[in-house]
């Protein structure tokens, strides 16, 4: 602990002495606000994948989940087509490791990690989606274990109209009206969307409704941001947590609204307000259910919280310093402490609580980012505590040069810490014993790379090592039937990762076709120390992931994208049919898409997995087959009165 204070002293008294000395800046900086890692990492010190509209837009994708399947870093395990369920990991991480960000605002479930991607926003009206690899603790707070996953919508610059409709196989339906009313010193952004599919087999089913609004008001050194959506999905839960018991289904509502006040002129000023609701019906039986099943499991979970944030620009670089404080509580009938009454739910007439638990997180960091001439180092500390879990501290650094305008390195080393999830902690089932006694997991990990930049091409080749401690996994022993949360004792996880992207039309070649070709490989390893005891999540790893993508213009305004996408799980499964362990088989699936955009129309068939490939991310829960869909939309710009630049 005295390390920790005479640290943060130093910090705090180096960062006030040079603030006092000078205004001279080294670094220049365009505040984007909310769009935290922009803002946290202006000068590209982390290894950050970023992904545009634009490049969104001409993918084979319908949602967030299928879109980031496709990136590098990104290990998406779905158990059903579309957005019905997906979990998300980075570098090896489980997915209760990976903080999702919404606009800067973090939307992590606290029940579980599953609901994570529960975001009320359709991927058409993403700006952009930012990734950073590796711990993000001293940046973000707890849960940005192994990455951090931003996305970011738009203040668009014009008002307009938008209109679309889409359809395929299994009765797929999706439609998508949204509308932007623009002027001097305001923006405001409507989307309303429904889905619905028949299923592509026995209960996969779904029907999704979504509504989101975000709007920004400016003035002469500030801004507010005001973000508010709502989800309403139900699904048929094909053999999700139990094979025994196929026909499960599950209904989840989920709300959020956020404010954000911005404040920049020598000082940037970021204070932020939120409350997140998750509301999730659990069904082991959809309908006719044994005499000895009494009740759903019926879980609603509340996260409220706030931060404040403030960077100024002493003489070498930049010093950030950023307070945080949220509240977790959730209300259920079988997560939590029992309490002496029952509560009503008023999210669902026939749901019920009995039982409880609440938490209360504050966490403080300051960060001093140093940069001269082709350097930039950021050094900083996070100091956290939780009332149920105590005080810890996540130190670490960053660094980054330019060796030339062509080619920069960069190395970074951090610690990161998350708290167990309520699921973890006190889920009981006839095969799952949650351990209310769990610590908090931490990790060390370094991370360094290269990344090359000549007109059109770029290459970008990393590498980490990270250290787990107290790593939270579900775990069995050989002769047992019952999994219980775990503290495991150590993680060693490892890997390496090659992206090498091509723009031919920065080439200036004449009568080229191919506009892009993007090939990523990455390589993950892992090794744990908790003697013969069979891991659930932990060691179901990607160890080898290689993507290969490409657009071609086939005549003006006529495109064509191809994605392939090769993956070799590690881990094994319990074969349902035989009560065997089966390996993960190495599958190979393809995605292809043909648009055409004329004037404000935009028109496209696309076809996912084309080679109708047979593939399993989670074990005998069959994935879809090769699946058509089609759709248009339009779009109608208009003027708004005082609309002006």
């Amino acid at each position: 602990m005295r390390k920790v204070f005479f640290f943060t002293f130093f910090t705090l008294i180096f960062s006030i002495n040079t603030f006092c000395q000078t205004d001279t800046l080294f670094i220049k900086e365009v505040l984007i606000h909310a769009d935290k890692i922009a803002f946290i990492d202006p000068g590209g010190i982390r290894n950050v994948q970023v992904i545009q509209a634009e490049d969104i837009s001409k993918l084979p994708v319908a949602t967030l989940p299928e879109l980031l399947n496709y990136l590098t870093a990104t290990d998406i395990r779905s158990r059903g087509a579309n957005e019905v369920q997906a979990d998300v990991s980075i570098d090896g991480g489980s997915f209760e490791q990976t903080l999702i960000l919404l606009n800067g605002i973090r939307v992590n479930n606290p029940q579980t990690g599953h609901h994570n991607l529960d975001i009320p926003i359709e991927i058409s009206k993403v700006k952009r989606i930012e990734i950073m690899k590796g711990s993000g603790a001293r940046l973000f707070g707890p849960g940005a274990f192994s990455g951090v996953i931003n996305i970011i919508t738009s203040d668009y610059d014009e008002s307009f109209v938008s209109v679309s409709a889409s359809g395929g196989m299994y009765g797929l339906i999706d439609g998508n009206i949204s509308s932007n009313i623009n002027s001097k010193n305001s923006n405001n952004f409507f989307s309303f969307n429904y889905k619905q599919c028949l299923g592509y087999t026995t209960n996969t089913d779904f029907n999704v409704w979504k509504g989101f609004y975000r709007g920004s008001f400016k003035f002469k050194n500030s801004s507010f941001a005001l973000q508010a959506g709502y989800q309403d999905k139900a699904f048929g839960a094909n053999s999700f947590y139990s094979f025994k018991y196929p026909e499960q289904y599950e209904k989840t509502k989920s709300g959020l609204m956020a404010i954000t006040y911005s404040y920049s002129k020598k000082t940037n000023l970021i204070i932020n307000g939120y409350l997140q609701l998750h509301h999730d019906r659990f069904q082991l039986f959809r309908e006719d259910a044994p005499v000895w099943y009494i009740n759903h499991n019926y879980h609603l979970t509340e996260v409220k919280g706030g931060s404040v944030e403030m960077s100024f620009y002493p003489i070498l670089g930049k010093t950030n310093i950023r307070g945080e404080f949220y509240n977790e509580i959730i209300n259920s009938n079988v997560l939590g402490e029992t309490t002496s009454d029952t509560i009503k739910d008023i999210w669902d007439k026939n749901g019920f609580f009995t039982n409880k638990s609440s938490r209360n997180t504050f966490n403080v960091s300051i960060n001093q980012t140093l940069s001269k001439k082709r350097t930039s180092f950021t050094f900083g500390i996070l100091l956290n505590y939780n009332n149920k879990f105590g005080f810890d501290f996540c130190p670490g650094f960053d660094f980054m040069a330019n060796i030339s305008p062509k080619l920069k390195v960069f190395f970074s080393a951090n610690k990161s810490l998350r708290a167990p999830s309520f699921t973890e902690l006190y889920y009981q089932s006839p095969v799952n014993r949650a351990n209310p006694e769990l610590m908090s997991e931490k990790a060390y990990q370094a991370e360094g790379g290269l990344n090359y930049k000549n007109k059109g091409l770029q290459i970008n080749i990393t590498g980490f090592y990270r250290y787990g401690k107290n790593i939270i996994d579900w775990v069995k022993e050989p002769d047992s039937s019952i999994w219980e949360s775990s503290n495991i004792t150590e993680l060693h996880t490892w890997g390496a990762e090659a992206i090498i992207n091509i723009n031919f039309e920065d080439f200036n070649i004449k009568k080229c076709f191919l506009q892009t070709l993007r090939l990523s490989y990455s390589y993950i390893d892992s090794y744990k120390k908790s003697g013969d005891l069979i891991s659930y999540y932990v060691m179901d790893y990607l160890k080898h992931k290689l993507t290969l993508s490409t657009d071609v213009k086939i005549y003006k305004s006529l495109g064509f994208n191809l994605t392939l996408l090769l993956q070799d799980r590690n881990g094994s499964y319990t074969d349902f049919a035989t009560g065997g362990e089966k390996s993960y088989a190495v599958f190979l699936v393809g995605d292809a898409k043909v648009f055409w955009r004329p004037l404000n129309f935009d028109i496209f068939v696309a076809c996912n997995n084309i080679f109708n490939t047979r593939y399993y991310d989670f074990g005998n829960i069959q994935m879809p087959g090769a699946w058509v869909t089609g759709g248009i939309r339009y779009l109608f710009n208009f003027k708004t009165k005082n609309h002006g630049n």
